[in-house]
């Protein structure tokens, strides 16, 4: 439950400038395990509020739905509750509907970028974000300035034990984070969820932002709790030193030490990027291209084929073979059709006068009819069908 409040205009004393109550927003969850959005109006919220908190079991009626419309909503729900002011709230004593304390919307670590980066506004996203990982690096809550004026802020780090972003909590809920992370004595690593975040993309990393309706549960007794701590173990995940002590450590270059997050893309959004995307990217050196495609041909006793390289700089400037096409496409390519013709009569040459480098010895604009089946060349009694080709020791790759 959050409060939705704004600033008043009215010139009555005492009021102006002050916050007002508007509304109250809850989240409701079923015995299907469905949850939805749902708003009460202030004078609605005054006659309901003692009896309404987090975790009560309540039988509500008589209320009215609509579009889940703007930004940042809390939950996938496309429908929105209203309650009206004859809405019935009764509180049900007895559970015997086995619903759930919680649910969330988790994404992925690392997915985050994917997802950041696919926004249309950045200050308007659709959805915000659950997130769940291990807590790391924890700043302190302290005071800083801001556009709005001063505000309490606390930072940490949250890792999945493969991909880590930098997580700042704002208002009361810094305050109230900094003190239950320092009453965390045991179970560490500190699992932490962070509900309805905000995620900006800044110097190709991610930034996540809490909002005024976003919670923090550090070591929730829950099954994906369990499960997160459960694969941490099996996958040998240590905790740094500095998320096992003293929680007033500040951050240090070591912890910065963290894998970068890097974009990645599926091969048809790679297919679809333009060629001026990519026109910063480091291109080896031809010579070196034309060594590895001299290098494959020998290895492979191949003719016709192209490869894929990829570059890797985590050691050295080392490029990696990746794909090998034995008949490559070459009808996407520009002028195909004599590439192939330009081979296919060196190939000839080869058999006929004994010398494949590349230069035709022969011209095969000339009127040469030369009928190709599946199995080689046919009706021409002097050629032959085409077989394996051997690679020459003395041949050079140009």
């Amino acid at each position: 439950m959050w409060p939705s409040l704004s600033n008043s205009s009215s010139g009555k004393e005492g009021l102006k400038g002050k916050e007002v109550l508007k509304g109250y927003n809850l989240i409701l969850l079923d015995d299907d395990n469905f949850h939805v959005h749902a708003y009460v109006y202030a004078d609605k919220w005054q006659s309901i509020s003692k009896i309404m908190v987090e975790g009560g079991l309540y039988e509500v009626s008589n209320f009215y739905t609509k579009d889940a419309l703007g930004s940042f909503k809390p939950v996938s729900s496309k429908i929105l509750i209203n309650f009206s002011p004859s809405t019935k709230v009764e509180k049900i004593e007895e559970d015997d509907f086995m619903i759930p304390m919680h649910k969330f919307e988790f994404v992925d670590l690392s997915d985050l970028f994917g997802i950041v980066s696919a926004y249309v506004d950045d200050d308007k996203p659709d959805y915000s974000t659950d997130i769940i990982g291990v807590l790391e690096d924890f700043e302190n809550e302290k005071k800083i300035p801001t556009m709005y004026g001063e505000n309490n802020i606390a930072k940490f780090r949250i890792t999945d034990g493969r991909h880590s972003h930098k997580v700042s909590i704002w208002g009361q809920l810094a305050i109230t984070t900094d003190s239950n992370y320092k009453e965390i004595t045991k179970e560490q690593p500190i699992i932490v969820i962070v509900t309805s975040t905000k995620l900006r993309k800044f110097r190709n990393s991610v930034q996540i932002s809490t909002m005024p309706f976003s919670k923090i549960y550090l070591n929730l007794e829950n099954d994906v709790v369990s499960a997160m701590r459960q694969r941490l173990d099996e996958e040998g995940y240590v905790a740094s030193e500095k998320a096992l002590g003293s929680p007033s450590l500040a951050i240090t270059e070591s912890s910065s030490a963290l894998a970068p997050v890097i974009e990645t893309l599926t091969l048809k959004q790679l297919s679809e990027r333009t060629s001026t995307e990519f026109q910063e990217a480091e291109m080896p050196p031809q010579s070196f291209i034309f060594d590895i495609a001299y290098g494959l041909r020998r290895a492979m006793k191949l003719n016709l084929f192209n490869f894929d390289v990829i570059r890797d700089t985590r050691v050295g400037n080392n490029y990696l073979v990746i794909d090998i096409n034995y008949f490559p496409g070459y009808a996407k390519m520009s002028g195909y059709e004599k590439v192939l013709t330009d081979f296919f009569c060196d190939v000839f040459n080869k058999k006929q006068f004994g010398h494949f480098d590349g230069q035709l010895g022969m011209n095969c604009e000339k009127e040469v009819r030369i009928l190709v089946g599946n199995n080689g060349l046919v009706e021409d009694e002097d050629v032959l069908p085409l077989s394996p080709l051997k690679m020459e020791e003395e041949f050079k790759y140009e």
